[in-house]
């Protein structure tokens, strides 16, 4: 098991803990690899891949819909990098609006890299209410941008500072 950091280990551990139990009481055999890393900073070279796949967080228990809000367009602009010129990715979401704001929001910055959507579809996942969308990278050489993550978290570090000092007040 190989794992980077972010927070994430435990989670990671135990998962992988409970797959190896799994395997030898039901006598399988098999060998992987779980690696945690950062979403917006993949260790990938430029256009290696050809499709992505994901469940994105839906903003609930994940992120909140502010964070998810800020992380989409950082999350795009990582996997137009990553995805070869002619990819696609193939992404399940509890909203399309944020995903559609946030590929708007790179190419009103001169780094979308994205078509359309090709594909919105709607699907029921256990009476949850879901999206899947289709979307393809263009053949343009991709853009580089540059990473906005400490822009990002000091922003939140700002407002979460700026929230206790709210209720300090409050209490007083």
């Amino acid at each position: 098991m190989v794992l980077n950091g972010g927070g994430l280990d435990h989670i990671a551990t135990a998962y992988s803990k409970l797959a190896r139990d799994y395997q030898k009481e039901n006598d399988y055999i098999g060998v992987s690899d779980l690696i945690s890393w950062d979403a917006s900073l993949l260790p990938i070279r430029d256009g290696s891949v050809d499709v992505i796949m994901s469940d994105l967080p839906f903003g609930v228990k994940c992120l909140s819909s502010k964070k998810l809000k800020l992380l989409l367009p950082l999350l795009f602009a990582e996997c137009g990098r990553c995805l070869r010129p002619g990819g696609r990715m193939t992404l399940l979401c509890g909203s399309f609006l944020g995903i559609l704001e946030a590929l708007q929001e790179l190419s009103e910055n001169g780094t979308s890299m994205f078509e359309s959507p090709s594909s919105i579809i709607p699907v029921n996942i256990g009476g949850l209410s879901a999206w899947i969308l289709q979307i393809s990278r263009t053949r343009s050489k991709a853009i580089p941008v540059a990473n906005k993550q400490r822009r990002i978290f000091k922003m939140i570090k700002g407002r979460s500072q700026s929230m206790q000092g709210t209720n300090r007040r409050v209490q007083a």
